[in-house]
């Protein structure tokens, strides 16, 4: 007789969490994708330096 209350409950709180904690959720996990981000172009941006001073290192030897 009631076996729709429980899909409305469910709706309801699925709801309620969309509403809720994904709004505050996403600036969070923004802001963890952004630091990803630099910390591989740093690493890029290292990597290609250490390069350069191996070749220049090199170069010097001969």
């Amino acid at each position: 007789m009631f076996h729709f209350i429980i899909p409305l409950i469910k709706g309801r709180l699925i709801g309620l969490v969309i509403n809720r904690v994904l709004p505050r959720l996403f600036p969070v996990i923004v802001g963890i994708l952004r630091k990803q981000q630099d910390r591989k172009k740093e690493n890029q941006d290292f990597s290609k330096e250490q390069k350069t001073t191996i070749d220049v290192e090199a170069r010097e030897k001969k």
